[in-house]
């Protein structure tokens, strides 16, 4: 029984993963859908920021956090329903949801008040735009990036993530021998992005195993293993660029 639930438990979380990784990846939109989900009291959390945090390394499905900022150029909100969308709204116009002093009369003179990025007691606008005077309205409501719905789904997306990196790893180490390659050569491969290394593994080692027509060439080398980590995680980011040209942010988010 614990062989057959790893044979077909692997395969059957990493499907858990994609789904959750998935859904949970933040998706760019036009500014305008700030002002739409705004409206329709979709928001849960709202952020700007100045770009993404570049952290290495990263478990797959781990959402990359956005480079809070005052002052940032991008609009990350997450909605009800678990997704995240980010959008590019131009320079620092107005005061974000998440500075709670920025309304005070006492704050930093360098940060403008609500009447001199919105709207004003008689709904006369000053520079600015809707999408301004939207941003300033979600303060106090929505604020940080920790809570709702995308947030644990991405937590999830992280734990699937972890408990496949180590249902893998202890395979390789301490399983049967490998047919098609060393253990080195599998582990580099694991490493393909999105997991793609691990069902190859799972494929070749697992669900083939025993049938004489899957067995040799077990001498494939760790240094072949690296290779094709290298170039494959290459092509996997072409191809997943060319893909999203394709279909669009909502069917290949990044």
């Amino acid at each position: 029984m614990v062989l057959l639930g790893l044979r077909w438990g692997l395969p059957l979380l990493w499907l858990v993963w994609a789904g959750l990784a998935w859904w949970s990846a933040p998706r760019e939109v036009p500014a305008e859908q700030l002002e739409r989900d705004a409206a329709a009291g979709r928001v849960v959390t709202a952020q700007r920021a100045d770009g993404w945090t570049d952290e290495w390394p990263s478990f797959w499905g781990a959402r990359t956090p956005p480079r809070v900022s005052q002052t940032g150029w991008l609009a990350v909100w997450t909605l009800q329903n678990g997704q995240v969308r980010y959008a590019d709204i131009g320079p620092f116009v107005g005061p974000g949801p998440d500075f709670d002093t920025v309304f005070d009369d006492d704050s930093d003179e360098s940060v403008p008040d609500a009447d001199e990025v919105g709207f004003d007691d008689a709904g006369v606008t000053y520079p600015g735009s809707a999408l301004d005077y939207e941003w300033v309205s979600l303060r106090g409501v929505t604020w940080g990036g920790e809570q709702g719905l995308a947030y644990r789904l991405s937590q999830a997306a992280v734990l699937a993530a972890a408990v496949i990196g180590l249902v893998w790893l202890a395979m390789v180490v301490g399983g049967p021998v490998p047919a098609a390659g060393t253990r080195w050569f599998w582990f580099w491969i694991g490493l393909l992005p999105l997991g793609l290394g691990v069902l190859m593994f799972w494929f070749r080692e697992r669900r083939f195993v025993g049938h004489p027509e899957w067995q040799g060439r077990g001498d494939r080398s760790g240094w072949l293993g690296f290779g094709c980590l290298v170039f494959g995680g290459i092509a996997l980011s072409l191809v997943l660029a060319g893909a999203r040209a394709l279909l669009g942010g909502f069917l290949v988010p990044g």
